[in-house]
């Protein structure tokens, strides 16, 4: 279960540097910057930053045409019949899921976020957030979804590993760096993904001290 994550400034711009490698890589071409005249796909130098809450509209990593890049989609796809919005999809069975199936086939995406949060409903609720012990930033599989209004994504959950188990027995996929570009490309490699177990994290009480957040939000 995802039911909230955090973007903060230095993962920020970790992300941009990530997309600029990757569709170098693609096109051998330079990315045309908002300060650049170079030809190439055009980036935003930067998102603005805090705390996501499903219904908000988020930062995502696509393929789109041969490139690979940042967009601004928002976190979940509508239920039935007005029902609440759906924000995760269980890898296990989505592609079994008329929801979900053709997204996974061809609109896989990536979520960035420095950290998610889960709450532990046993006693007291407590707040805990949970981030990369290499200090780097999460990069959570996901899928997107275009409706008569607006393109929508859900974050793609597995079983929790040991360093979740404790507080919720679902985490999000999580992808490594250099897994970017095929998660975003290869359905075999995607598939891959899926079935294995994500990192250890580590877990920080969030109870404590709140952090202050930032609400995000784009300018188109």
């Amino acid at each position: 279960m995802c039911g909230r994550y955090y973007v903060d400034e230095e993962s920020n711009e970790e992300l941009l540097r990530i997309i600029r490698n990757l569709d170098r890589r693609l096109q051998g071409e330079r990315l045309q910057t908002p300060d650049s005249n170079n030809e190439g796909t055009h980036v935003p130098r930067k998102f603005k930053t805090g705390e996501i809450y499903p219904t908000n509209t988020a930062p995502i990593i696509a393929r789109k045409e041969g490139s690979i890049l940042p967009s601004a989609m928002t976190w979940g796809y509508k239920g039935f019949e007005g029902s609440k919005v759906i924000i995760n999809a269980r890898s296990e069975s989505a592609s079994e899921k008329r929801m979900f199936a053709n997204d996974l086939e061809s609109r896989r995406i990536v979520v960035p976020a420095s950290g998610f949060y889960e709450w532990e409903h046993s006693g007291s609720k407590t707040k805990y957030y949970f981030t990369s012990k290499q200090e780097k930033p999460l990069y959570m599989a996901g899928l997107s979804h275009l409706d008569e209004e607006e393109d929508r994504f859900v974050i793609l959950t597995t079983a929790a590993n040991e360093s979740m188990i404790d507080i919720h027995n679902r985490m999000p996929v999580l992808l490594k760096e250099d897994e970017i570009e095929g998660w975003l490309s290869s359905r075999k490699e995607a598939i891959s993904i899926m079935k294995r177990t994500p990192e250890q994290l580590q877990k920080t009480n969030a109870s404590l001290k709140e952090p202050e957040f930032e609400q995000l939000r784009f300018p188109w």
